[in-house]
C-alpha cells in the first residue's frame, strides 16, 4: 500500500510518460488523463478486456477495487513489478490495461490520502479549540473517542504549530491541561516560533488576574522548563518582567528562574522591571541577585 502521497503523485507521472510511450498520444495529455479521469481510464479497461478476455480478469480486479474502495486494493505481481521498475513495460511490454489500471489505482491512493489527511487536520483543529474554550467533555471525547493525537497541531490560520496544550494554557484550564497530560500531551512542546505552553499562559491577556499567578503556579507543578528560549530568545521570566503588572515572575522566581538572563538584546528581568516601575519586582530580583 502507498501511503506518501509525494511518492504516489511521482508514480503517477511515470505511468502518465510509459502510456505515452506505448500508446500514440501525448505525455501531457496521459497525465491529464491519469489525474482527471481515473473512472474514464477505469472504462478504457473494461473496453480492453471484452476484446482481451485472457488477461481481463485481474485488471478488471484491480480497477474496480480501486475505484471502490482504495483500502482494499491487493496488488498483483504484476502491478508491483510495475510500481518497483515501471522502465519494465516497455521492456516486456506489460499491457497497457495494467498501465491504466495501475495509473487509475493510485490516483484513488492519492486522493484517499488527502481525505485522510484533511479529516486529521479537522480533528486536531477541533482538539485545539476545544482546548481553548475548556470543553473537557468533548476534549475527552475527542482524545479517547475519535483517537486524535494530543501532540497534533493546529493548521488554523494565524494558529498553525500550536499544540492544543497551547490551546489550553493560554486561557488557563487546567482541567484540560491535565487531561492533556496524561493522554501524552508534551509539556514543553513548541510552536513554530519555538513558544512553549508556559510562555503562552505567562504571556496570555484571557486569564483573570485574580487568580493568573495561582494558575501558573499550578502549572509549575507539572515541571515545565522554566528556562526555555523562543525564537527571540525570551524566556518565561522576561516575558513576566516585561508586563506591567509583572504577573507570573513571582511564581517563576519561587520555582528558581534565573535571574540574570537575556534578551536578544542584552536587556535582563532586572532592566525590565524597572523600565515598567515595578519596584516590588524589583526589589524581589535584586534579593536575588540580579543585575
Amino acid at each position: 500500500m502507498l501511503n506518501n502521497p509525494i511518492h504516489t503523485m511521482r508514480q503517477v507521472v511515470l505511468l502518465a510518460l510509459i502510456c505515452s510511450s506505448i500508446k500514440p498520444m501525448s505525455y501531457e495529455n496521459c497525465l491529464a488523463s491519469v489525474i482527471r479521469s481515473p473512472h474514464l481510464l477505469a472504462l478504457n479497461i473494461r473496453s480492453f478486456n471484452e476484446r482481451h478476455p485472457y488477461i481481463g480478469i485481474p485488471t478488471t480486479a484491480l480497477a474496480i477495487s480501486s475505484l471502490v474502495s482504495p483500502i482494499s486494493i491487493t496488488i498483483t505481481q504484476d502491478v508491483l513489478r510495475l510500481l518497483k521498475n515501471p522502465i519494465q513495460l516497455i521492456d516486456y511490454r506489460i499491457p497497457t490495461c495494467l498501465c491504466l489500471a495501475g495509473a487509475s489505482m493510485l490516483v484513488c491512493l492519492a486522493a484517499r490520502e488527502l481525505h485522510v489527511q484533511e479529516e486529521e487536520a479537522h480533528l486536531s483543529n477541533q482538539l485545539c479549540w476545544q482546548a481553548e474554550d475548556g470543553d473537557l467533555g468533548a476534549v475527552k471525547e475527542l482524545l479517547y473517542t475519535k483517537r486524535v493525537n494530543p501532540r497534533c497541531r493546529n493548521t488554523s490560520s494565524g494558529y498553525v504549530g500550536n499544540s492544543p496544550l497551547h490551546h489550553a494554557a493560554s486561557r488557563g484550564h487546567m482541567p484540560i491541561i491535565d487531561e492533556l497530560l496524561r493522554a501524552g500531551a508534551d509539556i514543553n512542546a513548541r510552536t513554530l516560533n519555538e513558544w512553549t505552553p508556559l510562555m503562552h499562559m505567562v504571556d496570555s491577556r484571557n486569564i483573570k488576574d485574580d487568580n493568573h499567578e495561582q494558575i501558573i503556579r499550578e502549572f509549575l507543578k507539572r515541571k515545565p522548563d522554566i528556562e526555555a528560549r523562543n525564537a527571540w530568545q525570551d524566556n518565561a521570566l522576561l516575558m513576566a518582567c516585561r508586563k506591567i503588572n509583572g504577573i507570573g515572575a513571582f511564581p517563576l522566581l519561587e520555582a528558581g528562574a534565573q535571574v540574570d538572563v537575556k534578551d536578544q538584546d542584552g536587556r535582563t528581568p532586572l532592566y525590565w522591571a524597572r523600565e515598567t516601575k515595578n519596584e516590588i519586582l524589583a526589589k524581589a530580583l535584586l534579593a536575588r541577585e540580579a543585575k
